[in-house]
């Protein structure tokens, strides 16, 4: 980074870095290291303080290091210059990290508590926070940082960097901006944002209004990240476009990929998710997708989910490739044919087994490896078909994920990822409550000093209608200027969007295709009862699909009749009400006896069958008994009974044991006949 003090610097202000007290003593033998900007001849001072009333000053230079004595508290002050605005035009690295705005975060690595860092206006000079300690004359203090409520476990270095134009630009916008709690956003609200973002994308593409914006230069980077999110947000927004265009540049972009040795890519199998994804949302169809060197049809599903470890493994990438596959995989709900590389329940487990000890997920399962927003709201998103009807178990791991995210969020109600706050973090948490049916905007767990998660996501927000990805320089995306619309922060705010705007209105989650697909909005019986008791009309079309439900009822079924049964607790009283109830509530209770008995049954084939090493007559009654309550279940349903192949192997068994005994009953019974008849014969023949 090129640093250089703005040209316009008026004047020379104090700095204050300010080490309030700790309840802990500074681990004697480490080191704070304040390096000042080069040529501003002015003193740096530590101070150490026992009690608030007394201080011991100390002359530091410029890039001198001080080792605090055990039992100090320390306090920088550094002077900087400040910009024509009475902005500061610096910002604060500390060890290596960069920042120009306030914030409050853990750095586990040399302190155990958290490190308060304020710059602007949030670091006003006043005696209570300050001391004895008198600023420049004519000064504003412009920053301090503190380390709180915790132990130093590693050496220090503060750095007063010089800010670039753009940072200073930034660093200001941040000031200026602040996160604004509106409560509750409407369907308009949303639908108006949603229209800002395309209003966006099509100046950003030079797309005239009533142009598709699945056109132009866009197409040549179809089968990218840059472009794919966006025709899923514009499918699943029902926005009118060249979907057909898109389709066939996927096409011609993954059969020309097929002609070479790693196909899509050698490592990345979310390369064959997001454009299965992506074709879907076209209208196309992932497991007949163009033609391959051989000619033979490209299946995008099997290649790159449940057979892709004949070629490489799933988690290659990380926990990235396990979730994504099952996302895809539940897309349109596929089914895995026998002999494939992964089921379902061994994708489910996997994901589940990347669970930190924190109970969040990250990439990988690493010593010292701590929850990221990110990684575990887009696992949570890859449970989200199995939260509340599943034998899978998998409501406790995420009920522990979601209080995790929760802890999380910042005071803001945003949140931070790889030393950035952002907003594409709190977009995926967003996407990922809906998948799980939880309104996003009031669930106490995710609202922060009265802000929710549309408040904070709204924060990132530009006059333009797109969304920057953050306020801060970060040096991890050099792409995205601060402060600024940003295209993959925008993708990804119009799927959070997109998410809420069809929980709103009843549909289907995010990265559910199927044809109808179920409600993503999921109540409580209070919430029904208090928030939405009346609010929508049970209309024909939704009495139709209740007198359409079969007779014979399988798990099949299961998110079609919640989401009847809550939409009909929403309604309005009409004709009829209490007997749609009736066969509703019903209908719900058989399926939850399905579940049950699936759940009983997979327990029992774990407890009862799988020990079996060698099974004889003597367990073919347990194994007759499981196999004809298998029998009793839909072919759907049957698909989530576990281990099957194992019982199959053990029934082989007992039957076989069963067909020698009647053999020997038999050959024996032969024997005393032929006896018989050889003994009459010689008593006959004396």
């Amino acid at each position: 980074m090129k640093r250089k003090v703005r040209n316009w610097t008026a004047f020379l202000l104090a700095l204050v870095l300010v080490f309030s007290m700790i309840p802990a003593a500074y681990a004697a033998g480490y080191s704070i290291t304040v390096n000042a900007p080069t040529g501003n001849n002015l003193p740096y001072w530590v101070f150490e303080k026992v009690g608030v009333d007394s201080a011991d000053v100390l002359n530091l230079t410029a890039n001198e290091g001080h080792t605090l004595p055990t039992n100090k508290v320390a306090r920088v002050s550094l002077a900087v210059g400040k910009g024509k605005d009475g902005e500061a035009s610096c910002g604060i690295s500390v060890n290596g990290m960069y920042y120009v705005q306030s914030v409050t975060l853990e750095h586990p690595d040399f302190f155990t508590g958290t490190v308060e860092i304020q710059i602007g206006r949030d670091a006003q000079w006043s005696e209570e926070t300050w001391g004895n300690i008198t600023p420049v004359e004519d000064s504003n203090i412009l920053g301090r940082v503190q380390f709180k409520d915790g132990t130093f476990t590693g050496d220090v270095t503060i750095s007063v960097t010089p800010m670039t134009q753009q940072q200073a630009d930034a660093a200001a916008k941040t000031n200026q901006r602040q996160v604004v709690p509106k409560g509750k956003y409407s369907v308009s609200d949303i639908t108006e944002a949603i229209d800002g973002i395309l209003a966006w994308k099509r100046a950003q593409q030079g797309v005239a209004e009533g142009q598709p914006l699945l056109s132009g230069e866009l197409l040549t980077y179809a089968g990218s990240t840059a472009a794919d999110w966006l025709p899923i947000g514009l499918s699943r927004y029902g926005a009118e476009d060249d979907y057909d265009s898109y389709l066939a540049a996927l096409r011609t972009y993954v059969e020309q990929k097929y002609r070479e040795p790693d196909k899509l890519d050698r490592t990345k199998a979310t390369e064959w998710h997001r454009i299965a994804l992506a074709v879907l949302a076209c209208g196309g169809d992932p497991t007949h997708f163009g033609r391959d060197e051989n000619g033979a049809d490209i299946n995008l599903i099997a290649d790159g989910v449940y057979d892709r470890g004949k070629t490489a493994d799933l988690g290659r990438q990380g926990l990235n490739g396990w979730l994504w596959g099952l996302i895809t995989l539940d897309s349109m709900k596929y089914t895995i044919p026998a002999g494939a590389s992964y089921t379902r329940t061994e994708l489910v487990k996997t994901i589940l087994s990347y669970q930190l000890s924190d109970d969040g997920f990250n990439l990988r399962v690493a010593q010292g490896s701590t929850a990221d927003p990110d990684i575990t709201a887009m696992a949570i998103q890859s449970m989200g078909p199995y939260y509340r009807t599943s034998t899978l178990n998998v409501k406790d791991p995420v009920d522990r994920a979601l209080e995790r995210l929760s802890q999380l969020q910042l005071d803001t109600a945003d949140f931070r990822s790889w030393g950035t706050r952002n907003s594409e973090s709190t977009s995926q948490v967003i996407i990922s409550l809906c998948s799980v049916g939880i309104d996003p905007q009031n669930d106490p767990r995710f609202v922060k000093n009265g802000l929710n998660l549309l408040d904070a996501l709204f924060y990132y927000q530009q006059e333009d209608g797109g969304f920057a990805h953050s306020y801060e320089l970060d040096e991890g995306n050099p792409s995205a200027v601060p402060g600024e619309s940003d295209s993959m922060a925008t993708d990804q705010a119009l799927l959070a969007l997109v998410s809420v705007w069809r929980q709103a209105q009843g549909m289907s989650p995010l990265y559910d295709f199927r044809p109808g697909g179920v409600s993503s909005k999921i109540l409580t019986p209070e919430e029904s009862e208090v928030s939405f008791a009346g609010s929508y009309e049970f209309t024909q079309e939704l009495q139709s699909r209740v007198d359409a439900l079969p007779d014979a009822l399988s798990t099949e079924d299961a998110e079609e009749v919640a989401f009847l049964l809550e939409r009909l607790k929403m309604s309005r009283e009409f004709d009829g009400y209490d007997r749609y109830m009736e066969k509703l509530t019903a209908a719900q209770e058989k399926i939850d006896a399905l579940y049950a008995e699936i759940e009983s049954l997979n327990a029992d084939i774990a407890a009862e069958i799988l020990p079996m090493t060698d099974a004889g007559l003597k367990e073919k009654p347990i194994v007759d008994g499981i196999v004809k309550r298998y029998r009793t279940l839909s072919e759907h349903d049957r698909e989530l009974v576990e281990s099957w192949d194992a019982v199959l192997a053990v029934k082989a068994q007992t039957d076989a044991a069963q067909r020698t005994l009647l053999l020997c009953i038999g050959g024996a019974a032969v024997v005393m006949i032929g006896g018989s008849i050889l003994v009459r014969r010689r008593r006959e023949s004396k």
